[in-house]
């Protein structure tokens, strides 16, 4: 079960604060020759993810930008990144890194495509630069079944077997209601098969060896 998958997609973006596990001196020599992928490799957001630890099952668009992280406010060169932070405690060692991003997982089969995935030199009020990202999205219909789509005449979900236990004396047979947005209406078995008594609870069964119990179009 993934619980990301009850939305079509999800996106999770900002500073995420991750850095870049080089020397601020050798990120800085790296961004002015537009070395970037040289800079990604060391970015630990890459690293924690292709090990599995974070945003398992999260896309990330290619970084062809510098480091967004920490420049000096009003300035946007190269030149103008600020990796020493003058604090109480002593200096704080900043690396130049891409703090801010934008990461999208998507539900499987459905359509999306970035366009573009970069970062505006000209915004410099804050000591971060942003990021943006813009993609194509399909469109989506609200129910799962389309009766007019060839495509969806053949879609359906099987149930094979199921159980229950019901506290009631009553000798009455049963059957499964399933309600879902994914369905065009309520959809429910036929009738259980096998019925065991014991202990004042009843115990329905529906068991088919041949044909699926339900057909769910």
């Amino acid at each position: 079960f993934d619980l990301t998958h009850q939305f079509h997609h999800l996106f999770f973006l900002g500073d995420l604060n991750y850095r870049v596990e080089l020397k601020s001196e050798d990120i800085i020599s790296h961004a002015q020759r537009g070395n970037i992928h040289d800079i990604y490799c060391s970015d630990q957001l890459r690293i924690e993810k292709d090990k599995k630890k974070v945003f398992v099952g999260f896309e990330e668009a290619p970084i062809l930008f510098p480091p967004t992280y920490r420049f000096k406010k009003g300035e946007r060169t190269m030149r103008s990144y600020v990796y020493i932070k003058k604090k109480r405690s002593g200096d704080r060692i900043n690396e130049p890194s891409f703090c801010d991003r934008v990461l999208w997982k998507s539900y499987p089969g459905t359509r999306i495509n970035n366009t573009s995935y970069g970062c505006p030199f000209d915004i410099c009020t804050s000591d971060h630069s942003p990021v943006f990202s813009t993609f194509q999205i399909g469109g989506f219909k609200q129910h799962a079944t389309d009766r007019t789509s060839n495509a969806m005449s053949n879609t359906f979900i099987i149930l094979q077997r199921c159980s229950a236990k019901i506290l009631t004396n009553s000798k009455t047979r049963f059957y499964i209601e399933i309600h879902s947005t994914c369905f065009e209406g309520v959809t429910k078995t036929d009738e259980n098969e096998f019925t065991e008594a014991m202990d004042g609870f009843l115990r329905p069964q529906w068991n088919t060896t041949l044909e699926p119990l339900a057909k769910i179009r």
